[in-house]
């Protein structure tokens, strides 16, 4: 079932049913729908046709899900630009995309700004709130179009987005997902995750340009809310659980932190949750040992990553928790099982299985799997072998199905729910002219899971600060990777063969810990 039939079905069976709720306002199934149509209709009334590339780039807000669902009204490919990335990555996005139109607000236009002059894409700017002198407001501009349903013909193998990750290069890749294989991780997700019902609501808190946006459909076509917050705070967010009765939420673990060291968390009515799934960055045991006896039997983990459409592999906390709940129980490191119509084996570097309980990578295989890198044809190639997706992620298999990631063949950090490459925070510091050379870690981090830390040679009579090149990172990549503290240092440690040693470097900083990659 391609995903036009799935927004009828939604609309068929609840037409008058609150389908969105943001700051307050409610949109019904019947209101998001004309809303998306004419959304659909304005955009070919630009002249763009089925396959051509739109952007989006705003916080949380109800324009994404209208957006979701118009581009598969008209056959355009959605572009998702996530808002806390640098405007150097926002201008490499665009471009590579080649998008015709973008959507986005007056605060990331200007942030975009020194950019425009180089840009050939997009041709057209629609602003959601106050645009600029010469440029539409998107209610104008969709206000001007038809709500008639367009029904541009897609198929299950047309592409119906392209998200935008980084590789073990530093070079961002667009992932090229199918109507096909988004449909399967809302099957996926519904069978193994959430089953929501008639009047349940989900809490969107992180970016619905995201993973939290897998969540919108399977919500939708049960008849249930989708509820948006545009950033998270405790208050905002316990507030909104009880207020709206939420009924399942998606989170990092970096919130799951904060809201069980909130001392004020206690006072709030959290009982209409039966599901918070969380993922996307480490977890440390404490933390997930206080947030069940928080929340319960609701914690759901997953591991996933874009190239498989998320998520991969799942499990249900308490059945770690309540087979031992001790701190020093192995399975609260693990990472989940796989799940359903989803094939997974852990390979040595010649792709031969390797024994149980022994280290390999992780490959997947399965109708939720991208159909490969935009304009990359080099890349999808070598991580799409012999029909296996290779993650580049190194794990164990217990005997019970459990895995538990134990590296990262790519070198990736996770700080709160994102991640980093080393590589291109470590070009950002060797582009400063005082630098020689540079190695980024991740080290733990009680909140954030991990944070970047960098090692740097300066070149001979050369000066210059840890804080100051802090800054000249700001401005080349996002914020959550630019390093949190550099030290300074005559070289770098190298293994015998002259390769860069990252695992001496890590020692100091894990030593002790259990290192716990989701």
């Amino acid at each position: 079932m391609i995903y036009q039939q799935l927004i009828d079905r939604g609309l068929k069976r609840y037409p008058e049913q609150v389908a969105v709720v943001f700051h307050g306002q409610k949109w019904t199934f019947r209101q998001l729908n004309v809303r998306a149509n004419r959304l659909a209709n304005a955009l070919l009334d630009l002249g763009l046709t089925r396959g051509d590339r739109v952007g989006i780039l705003l916080p949380n807000r109800p324009e994404i899900i209208e957006f979701q669902f118009a581009a598969a009204k008209c056959g355009i490919i959605r572009v998702p630009l996530n808002a806390r990335l640098a405007p150097r990555e926002w201008h490499f996005m665009i471009q590579d995309s080649g998008m015709s139109a973008l959507i986005l607000n007056h605060d990331f236009y200007e942030r975009l700004t020194e950019y425009l002059p180089r840009m050939s894409a997009p041709q057209h700017l629609v602003f959601v709130g106050e645009p600029p002198a010469g440029h539409p407001g998107y209610e104008e501009f969709i206000s001007r179009a038809s709500e008639t349903d367009p029904r541009v013909p897609v198929n299950e193998e047309d592409i119906c987005a392209i998200g935008y990750t980084s590789g073990t290069t530093g070079m961002m890749k667009g992932v090229m997902w199918t109507y096909r294989s988004r449909v399967a991780a809302n099957t996926h997700a519904m069978a193994e995750l959430i089953q929501p019902r008639e009047g349940d609501a989900m809490l969107h808190v992180c970016p619905l340009t995201h993973a939290s946006g897998l969540y919108v459909m399977p919500h939708y076509i049960r008849g249930a809310r989708n509820v948006i917050l545009e950033r998270f705070d405790v208050e905002s967010f316990l507030e909104t659980v009880e207020q709206e009765r939420i009924t399942a939420t998606w989170v990092v673990p970096t919130i799951l932190r904060r809201l069980v060291d909130d001392p004020g968390t206690s006072k709030y009515d959290l009982s209409s949750l039966h599901t918070v799934i969380f993922g996307g960055s480490p977890i440390t045991v404490d933390t997930l040992l206080k947030a069940y006896r928080l929340l319960g039997p609701r914690l759901v983990q997953i591991y996933g990553l874009f190239e498989a459409n998320t998520p991969v592999l799942v499990t249900r906390v308490e059945s770690m928790v309540d087979e031992n709940p001790s701190p020093d129980n192995p399975r609260l490191l693990a990472a989940g099982r796989g799940i359903i119509n989803v094939a997974l084996r852990l390979v040595d570097e010649n792709g031969h299985d390797v024994p149980l309980g022994q280290v390999g990578e992780l490959v997947v295989r399965g109708p939720n799997v991208m159909t490969g890198y935009w304009n990359n044809p080099e890349e999808t190639a070598r991580v799409l072998r012999d029909g296996w997706l290779h993650t580049g992620d190194m794990a164990q298999e217990d005997e019970k199905g459990f895995f538990y990631l134990v590296e990262r063949k790519k070198d990736m950090i996770i700080s709160g729910g994102f991640n980093i490459y080393s590589r291109e925070v470590e070009e950002a510091l060797c582009s400063h002219p005082a630098v020689v050379e540079s190695a980024v870690i991740g080290v733990p981090d009680p909140e954030w899971g991990e944070s970047v830390k960098a090692f740097v040679v300066l070149k001979e009579g050369h000066r210059v600060t840890p804080d100051e090149l802090i800054s000249h990172c700001a401005g080349l990549v996002a914020g959550y990777k630019k390093p949190r503290s550099i030290e300074i240092v005559p070289e770098l440690c190298r293994n015998p063969t002259g390769k860069l040693d990252k695992k001496r470097l890590r020692e100091p900083y894990w030593k002790g810990r259990k290192r716990r990659i989701n």
